[in-house]
């Protein structure tokens, strides 16, 4: 008993410990300087923070890269911060894809007292600043903006001229919607509880469904907390206080990376204050997401369908690259069509029901020419058992249909293969009518497969000499690299092309 009450009072003391503060090292931190408002990308490599550099002593925006596990001493963003100026640039954060940094800024060329104004990435070198404009700055003041992971909702403060118990200066929390590719909708302010009355800093974080934000409302430790909220069921829910890295000191930054183990935030230190991290309770962790990244060869459509909601997305044209941040429980179904006729579609099943942690994947893709022996899968097809085509197929075929339409000279031979480890035969409906069961052998179930979706195919104006259908009888095992690629309720079915 007493080694079990030693075991369990050591466990508790890791706990609590592991829960304290831990200042980064002192490539980021300095002995004789302050550095604070962390923000980092989603893998949690790329960091942007407010730190004095070089000849910048009120602490500019600068950024630090993780290698190996080790971050890199903080450097001046180039365009942000000049020398010899006079202004003020800061409450910045970065894009979950490290590609942007927004900033709020009195430059010259803004509209009111402090706007919100971006830098992008472009290869090695950052662009100069630009203003985001009407509506999303205005006459008063805008700042701490944060972008959504997938790009289409900006998160900002519009501080309203009040002053919180201590002095503070209060706002309130407005989002706005992008149209098109610079434009946003009118900003609307966020729901209650949510805006209170004195709040700032409102941070979404890379499973866009977790929220936190600063505030000086009733019950909290003094100055700004920080709170949480999550969006379940089309609202946002009572926001919580951040209890493990609130004090009576002001709790206004933090960031948390998609893997949602550390809140990076900052403690005082000496005279000033030092960036450092604590680790996240299970309860307050965002959902489990998978990042999933890469290049494209060649110029393309990429589409991101989402098959549980069964609407698409994202749709962008002449992609050459893509970055996408995707929630647990969703499954997907992500399409890169070649702008030239000639290549093969390439198409990505991504099912994430069971994904049980945060999980990173580079995938690139690479231009695949039409010609005869050329194989796709189709990973998300399914033919039910009365030989009727799985609405949830539709996004897949469809594409199939393009691809045909749009090379009219090749044919295809579609081939199904019964699943390793079923039985070679199936008791299955005779027919769609309902009539009495009867067994049919495997090849010819694998048949009648190929056959169906040749008929849709039909049915979509491909002419019916174009397409073999063949059923085997010769098991074949799901080969996919990851299972969360293939539908394990889907048939394996192969098109072959087999002649130009």
């Amino acid at each position: 008993m007493r080694i079990l009450y030693l075991s369990t009072l050591l466990l508790s003391f890791a706990q609590v410990y592991s829960q304290k503060p831990q200042s980064l090292p002192q490539t980021i931190n300095s002995l004789l300087t302050s550095e604070f408002n962390p923000s980092l990308s989603a893998n949690g490599r790329v960091m942007v923070l407010q730190a004095p550099v070089g000849n910048f002593d009120e602490g500019g925006v600068a950024i630090s890269y993780q290698r190996a596990g080790t971050w890199s001493r903080p450097e001046q963003v180039p365009g942000i911060t000049a020398a010899g100026e006079k202004v003020f640039n800061g409450a910045a954060s970065l894009s979950h894809d490290a590609n942007y940094i927004f900033f709020s800024s009195n430059r010259r060329g803004g509209i009111g007292g402090q706007d919100i104004w971006f830098v992008e990435k472009r290869g090695t070198s950052w662009t100069l600043p630009k203003n985001l404009g009407k509506p999303i700055n205005s006459e008063k003041i805008e700042t701490d903006p944060s972008l959504s992971a997938d790009g289409k909702t900006l998160y900002f403060t519009r501080l309203t001229g009040a002053k919180g118990s201590k002095g503070e200066s209060c706002g309130k929390i407005f989002y706005a919607e992008r149209m098109g590719v610079d434009g946003w909708s009118e900003p609307k302010e966020m729901p209650a509880p949510i805006n209170s009355g004195c709040e700032c800093n409102a941070s979404i974080l890379a499973d866009n469904a977790t929220l936190t934000f600063a505030s000086n409302r009733a019950g909290g430790k003094g100055h700004f907390d920080q709170y949480m909220t999550k969006y379940v069921n089309g609202k946002w829910g009572s926001p919580v206080a951040l209890e493990l890295i609130n004090t009576p000191q002001e709790d206004k930054y933090i960031s948390i990376p998609a893997s949602g183990d550390y809140v990076y935030h900052s403690i005082a230190a000496g005279k000033g204050t030092d960036v450092a991290r604590t680790k996240l309770p299970d309860h307050t962790k965002p959902l489990k997401t998978l990042l999933i990244q890469g290049n494209i060869s060649s110029s393309s459509k990429l589409s991101l369908f989402s098959v549980n909601k069964n609407k698409f997305v994202t749709v962008s044209p002449n992609s050459s690259s893509y970055f996408f941040i995707l929630p647990e429980k969703e499954t997907y179904e992500l399409t890169f069509a070649p702008n030239s006729k000639g290549s093969a579609y390439q198409h990505l099943y991504i099912n994430l029901d069971t994904l049980k942690k945060f999980k990173e994947l580079k995938y690139d893709i690479n231009a695949v020419r039409l010609k005869p022996g050329v194989v796709l899968n189709l990973n998300n097809t399914k033919v039910n058992e009365d030989f009727t085509i799985d609405p949830k197929s539709n996004n897949e075929l469809n594409n199939l249909v393009k691809l045909l339409k749009d090379n009219p000279t090749i044919k295809i031979e579609i081939v199904n293969y019964p699943v390793k480890g079923q039985d070679v035969t199936n008791n299955i409906p005779a027919d769609s009518t309902g009539g009495s069961n009867t067994t049919i052998l495997e090849n010819e179930r694998t048949g009648k497969v190929s056959e169906t979706i040749k008929k849709f195919l039909v049915s979509k104006g491909i002419i019916e000499n174009r397409i073999l259908a063949k059923g085997m009888d010769v098991p074949k095992t799901k080969t996919a690299a990851d299972s969360m690629f293939v539908n394990d309720a889907a048939d394996i079915i192969e098109v072959k092309i087999v002649s130009e």
